[in-house]
């Protein structure tokens, strides 16, 4: 067991949509039975130019802005499941490609609860890319909740 890991805790990705909002309501009730919290984690990045996504901060303001809207998005989501469920739920916000940030932050978990599609585009695929990416490549258990 990794010294640096929270024992106890889930990840849930959490990007707004629908199933994601299911995602947390699946794990918020299952973590109360099995006596873990939950930590609800967005990510979000600069937008794609071309083929290369945008990297660096050209201005510093968008950062603090995004950070601070998706902070607030997941700590409403967070109050009402909390309030809901009873669950201890705490919130991440980081930048980053959505897989790679859940990827890096289950190092420091149990487990990660997924919606199995988000925002993204493409309605005929039965997995999003995210839940994909997390399922294939995650190296503790994943959950990917159904619509």
């Amino acid at each position: 067991m990794n010294a640096e890991r929270d024992a106890g805790v889930w990840l849930v990705g959490v990007d707004g949509s629908p199933v994601a909002h299911n995602a947390l309501i699946w794990a918020a009730g299952a973590a109360v039975t099995q006596g873990v919290s939950v930590r609800a984690v967005g990510a979000w990045q600069y937008p794609y130019r071309g083929v290369l996504p945008i990297t660096g901060s050209a201005i510093p303001a968008i950062d603090a802005s995004m950070g601070a809207a998706i902070a607030d998005e997941l700590a409403e989501a967070a109050r009402d499941v909390a309030d809901a469920t009873g669950a201890d739920i705490s919130v991440t916000a980081s930048i980053g490609p959505a897989a790679q940030v859940l990827l890096d932050e289950l190092e420091h978990a149990d487990l990660a609860v997924v919606g199995n599609r988000g925002r993204g585009g493409f309605a005929r695929l039965a997995l999003g890319s995210v839940s994909l990416q997390l399922a294939a490549h995650a190296h503790r258990p994943v959950v990917v909740v159904p619509a």
